[in-house]
């Protein structure tokens, strides 16, 4: 009955999430409720949201694409670092699949392009993220190929850490 409690109320939860993205993406659309939208309140709730390990990879997917449309400046210090602490929680977890990389990847790069820095200690934890995504999956190669790898093996891997699949 519990088990059966709990994946009903996940279900729900994740439902509830996925109805408020909507909702943020379609307030985002809307240039006079934006400045609600940036209120510290408001973005650490949505950092929050995204942040929270429970959410399945859709939600996750679905709240990262969230972040490039809040011009996030440089003093929205609840998002900072936010794709990085997702990512990284994911990992911890073994649960950072492939499409949640690839989203995560191309936020940040979007955030970049329009203008939102980075601090330097988030852009080296990425770095060390992506050599460890990196080494498990030359891990799971040959030792042959992880100590000499091939023109293969390294296009293969530029292509991992671009896109999160081979």
């Amino acid at each position: 009955m519990k088990r059966k409690t709990y994946a009903a109320w996940s279900g729900v939860q994740e439902s509830l999430t996925m109805n408020l993205y909507d909702m943020i993406i379609k307030l985002l659309r809307n240039q006079s409720r934006k400045e609600t939208l940036h209120q510290t309140e408001m973005l650490q709730a949505i950092a929050d949201s995204m942040e929270d390990t429970t959410q399945t990879e859709d939600v996750t997917v679905h709240g990262l694409s969230i972040l490039p449309k809040l011009d996030i400046g440089p003093n929205s210090s609840p998002l900072d670092g936010v794709i990085l602490r997702v990512l990284r929680a994911k990992w911890d977890l073994i649960a950072l699949t492939p499409k949640m990389w690839t989203q995560g990847h191309r936020q940040r790069k979007a955030m970049h392009t329009a203008g939102a820095r980075f601090k330097p200690d988030e852009t080296v934890q990425l770095i060390q993220l992506t050599a460890e995504v990196i080494l498990r999956h030359l891990g799971q190669s040959s030792i042959q190929h992880t100590c000499r790898p091939s023109e293969g093996i390294r296009a293969e891997s530029a292509s991992f850490l671009q896109t999160g699949s081979r």
